[in-house]
């Protein structure tokens, strides 16, 4: 099976190599991740190990807005089916930024909320129109149910978790103390934002207290317990296994539905 993969740098599994010992692990790690940076395509080595074979348009700090647009770009394939899309903030990078109305809480979560359904449209219908299958995926920000389920037309895009993390702990790992300290809570959209040295006096205190508020949640868990992130911001081996499981297990579920 041909599956397609979108989003930033949720594909990699990161900041492994200057732990390598053996000149074979090294060389190999050096060969196959990206670019210079200390990533390895742990997706692709064990989908290609199960007899699959990856295709990646992943980007670190890509954001949704450029996501979809690779997305969108492309056109009919008739040997590719499954597309698995990372999500990830409106915006990573401050110039991204200035289309947001930072002083107006009400305002700003207006637009992230319009804007994210305007995008998943547009995944809808190039799914429907090329008959393909788009499996979303809450990664470095999470993609709420109730922002999905806005959605008129669902033919052809899935949720398959609103938040990875939050489904890896409380699945995986049900008896870890983060898990039980996290007690059911949710990581929200600003778990972790990039863009802390942005914010003034001039933004609005509600939209701070809610960086604040989902980014100490993340800290508090995540960050203080080293759970499944090595570098606090990216799954781990174990974790983007567990990712796979996830994965696989609704492709098999889709592929079910259609005999």
């Amino acid at each position: 099976m041909n599956i397609r993969f979108f989003g930033d740098s949720w594909f990699w599994t990161w900041y492994y190599k200057n732990s390598f010992k053996s000149k074979t692990i090294k060389k190999w790690a050096a060969t196959t991740g990206f670019d210079h940076h200390d990533a390895l395509p742990t997706l692709s080595v064990i989908l290609n190990e199960l007899g699959h074979n990856v295709i990646s348009y992943n980007k670190p700090g890509d954001n949704f807005y450029d996501t979809v647009d690779k997305v969108c770009s492309l056109v009919f394939h008739k040997d590719i089916k499954y597309n698995v899309v990372f999500f990830s903030n409106l915006f990573r990078y401050k110039e991204q930024l200035r289309s947001f109305n930072v002083h107006n809480y009400d305002k700003f979560m207006k637009k992230w909320n319009e804007d994210i359904i305007i995008l998943l449209e547009r995944l809808q219908k190039w799914a429907e129109l090329y008959n393909q299958e788009i499996i979303l995926v809450g990664g470095q920000c999470t993609l709420s149910n109730e922002i999905f389920n806005q959605l008129v037309n669902k033919k052809g895009i899935h949720l398959l978790s609103e938040c990875l993390t939050n489904q890896i702990l409380q699945e995986y790992y049900p008896n870890n103390d983060a898990c039980k300290i996290l007690d059911g809570r949710k990581f929200g959209i600003f778990k972790l934002p990039e863009f802390y040295p942005w914010i003034t006096d001039k933004w609005d205190q509600r939209l701070v207290d809610h960086i604040y508020e989902d980014s100490k949640l993340w800290n508090e868990i995540i960050v203080a317990y080293n759970v499944y992130c090595p570098d606090s911001q990216h799954p781990t081996v174990t974790g983007q296994i567990f990712f796979l499981d996830l994965l696989l297990q609704k492709i098999e579920i889709l592929e079910g539905e259609k005999n």
